[in-house]
């Protein structure tokens, strides 16, 4: 799988992340319990790798655990809204995914109007834009 990340309208390989403290240290176990076996729990150890913590004060700003995110499949037009959960929380028919996939990796610490692109399943490239996120305490 090779990810590629964009910011706007400039191209950076991998543009900042962040990630609250708690999360880290929440994702942390999950990436180590998944000890790589999986494409989404490699990508989740090297997104918190170069991940900027932060306190969980600004957390509205960026993709959390919980969080709502709207975002737009480039390469279709279609928008899907999603929340990013746990693995045990998953649930794809009600919206709800996993930080294990490579989708939710991709997302943790991402801030609104970043891209990201990868190479999926038969290397099919695909890329998303955050058009918006909501902090999951504001969400009904």
């Amino acid at each position: 799988m090779e990810i590629k990340m964009t910011q706007g309208a400039g191209t950076f390989k991998k543009p900042v992340i962040y990630v609250t403290d708690t999360d880290y240290e929440v994702l942390s176990r999950l990436s180590d319990v998944g000890g790589g076996a999986s494409a989404g729990a490699r990508l989740l150890a090297d997104e918190l790798d170069r991940a900027v913590k932060v306190r969980v004060d600004h957390a509205d700003a960026f993709v959390t655990i919980g969080s709502h995110v709207k975002f737009r499949d480039v390469s279709n037009g279609q928008v899907k809204d999603v929340q990013l959960v746990l693995p045990k929380d998953a649930d794809i028919n009600a919206g709800r995914i996993s930080v294990l996939t490579p989708v939710g990796a991709s997302l943790i610490g991402l801030t609104t109007n970043a891209r990201v692109q990868w190479s999926g399943a038969g290397m099919r490239k695909r890329e998303m834009e955050i058009l918006s996120i909501e902090d999951p305490k504001m969400v009904a």
